[in-house]
């Protein structure tokens, strides 16, 4: 493929990304197809960083120190429809199903791996250049009460357009205490945007598929597990406590 060939190929869009990075930079006429696409990716994940740290971070949701190195390859899954659900997932980002929201909802026991999991795909989410955040259902709430303190710099309105910008967004702890009326709301309110705005949320609890429903709100419970959501149960050992490995007892598409 020649250079000129190429760049008709292109989208408007997709050249107008490229056309002052890789484009420009190209000195052969007679590139192969597979060397111009690894160039176009790299300049495309190049881009995405750079819109990455342009976002101003209103708070600190990182993701914690503990996982911040973790993989899907420690984890030792022996289920092979858990692990062709999760790769499901994290390939969905490649591609334009990453505009469709699907969400993943992680259940089961203290201890039993859904947030070393959960954070193992936001790690490889995030190496790719997408925009990924981690916050417990607890610090959630202590942000937007926060916010909505008169000598806040930040707004309730502007913590909620914060959390639709993350690719991915893990909510863990839901359902570890009963909220009060107004941070139920506000966990609703954010699921719900994410859900209109087509952003994709991994979900953590210990509580069973028949109480957090209760525990959340039916609005809320829909959103999160409509739209080809990907639901894993977990059971086992507390592996804080034992060299156990995970242990599943189930997983499903709703």
């Amino acid at each position: 493929m020649t250079l000129d060939s190429f760049k008709k190929s292109l989208t408007p869009g997709l050249f107008k990304t490229l056309k002052e990075g890789v484009v420009s930079e190209l000195q052969s006429d007679t590139l192969s197809l597979d060397e111009l696409n690894h160039l176009g990716k790299q300049k495309i994940l190049q881009e995405q960083k750079i819109q990455q740290k342009k976002i101003k971070p209103l708070v600190d949701n990182r993701i914690p120190k503990r996982f911040s190195l973790a993989s899907i390859q420690e984890l030792h899954i022996h289920d092979d429809l858990v692990i062709n659900k999760v790769k499901q997932f994290v390939n969905a980002f490649d591609s334009k199903k990453c505009q469709t929201g699907n969400n993943m909802v992680l259940l089961g026991d203290v201890g039993t791996g859904k947030t070393q999991l959960a954070c193992s795909i936001a790690n490889v989410l995030k190496d790719k250049g997408f925009f990924v955040g981690y916050v417990t259902a607890t610090e959630l709430f202590a942000q937007i009460a926060s916010a909505k303190h008169f000598t806040s710099k930040e707004t309730e309105a502007s913590l909620y357009g914060f959390y639709e910008k993350y690719d991915l967004l893990i909510i863990d702890e839901i359902g570890q205490k009963t909220p009060s009326a107004s941070e139920l709301n506000s966990l609703q309110t954010i699921i719900d945007i994410r859900s209109r705005n087509m952003r994709s949320m991994i979900a953590i609890s210990n509580l069973s598929k028949d109480l957090l429903p209760l525990a959340i709100g039916d609005k809320a419970w829909s959103r999160l597990v409509g739209f080809d959501a990907i639901l894993i149960a977990f059971q086992g050992p507390d592996l804080r406590q034992s060299s156990g490995e995970l242990q599943f007892i189930s997983s499903c598409k709703i």
